[in-house]
């Protein structure tokens, strides 16, 4: 973020702005249609976790913040782990983590290139509003339009 405003990180006001848009980022943030419905019915009958990208003390501050983190067991982060999706080595970390193979899992996800094709799990993938032109050809991907579809596949 503060690269696209053309600050510097060593700026001394850059940890002021940086705070600054972090709390109006969480005062504004909703969780996706279903997304709350959904992860009550699947931690009943599965361990769930986040495998992320982003940030991991702010994923875990936004699962606070929009009251999904009660079920969620852990987040698995790229800024914590050095590892980035589409890395089979990230699931590959997360899977052995509860004691099981990424063949064993789902995983859901809604970017073709970095949750449905590096998995090496099931892969389902929530279709955005946005179009992803890699999303065609993938094979065995499951593909739905909201999370509540997910109950469906239980």
């Amino acid at each position: 973020m503060l690269g696209v405003l053309g600050i510097d990180r060593t700026d001394p006001a850059a940890p002021e702005i940086e705070a600054a848009y972090g709390a109006r980022t969480l005062a504004l943030l909703k969780p996706v249609d279903g997304a709350r419905e959904t992860l009550e019915v699947l931690s009943r009958w599965c361990t769930v976790a986040v495998i992320t990208n982003g940030d991991g003390p702010l994923q875990r501050r936004k699962l606070q913040v929009t009251g999904l983190a009660a079920h969620v067991t852990r987040v698995f982060a790229s800024s914590e782990l050095g590892l980035r999706k589409p890395d089979r080595e990230i699931f590959e970390l997360a899977c052995a983590s509860f004691g099981m193979r990424p063949a064993e899992a789902v995983h859901v996800g809604d970017s073709p290139a970095a949750d449905a094709l590096g998995a090496g799990m099931r892969a389902v993938l929530l279709a955005t509003r946005v179009p992803h032109p890699a999303a065609s050809g993938l094979d065995g991907v499951v593909r739905i339009h909201r999370l509540t579809d997910l109950h469906a596949l239980a």
